[in-house]
């Protein structure tokens, strides 16, 4: 750093910035850490979707759904039905 010819802060000063530059270091360690935790979960959500909506193709193909209408599965009884998108104007 440049001398500049202005006298340095205090002593009190100087260790108050210390210790925040670690506090400012250790929050930006955990911001990573949780960050990298968001990106884990994201590819276990893609995955799961993934095969969810695989499942429910192959429920589709097997009853011979037509293409761009969907199933539903009542989760109680296994039983399924069409769901038909809305149709466009």
């Amino acid at each position: 750093m440049e001398q500049t010819g202005m006298p340095p802060i205090s002593q009190e000063d100087l260790a108050r910035c210390i210790e925040l530059d670690k506090h400012r270091t250790n929050l930006a360690l955990r911001l990573l850490e949780l960050e990298n935790e968001k990106v884990r979960i994201l590819a276990a959500s893609k995955r799961i979707q993934d095969e969810w909506h695989g499942l429910f193709q192959r429920f589709a193909a097997e009853r011979n759904v037509p293409e761009g209408d969907l199933v539903e599965v009542n989760f109680r009884t296994g039983d399924v039905a069409i769901v038909s998108p809305p149709k466009q104007e």
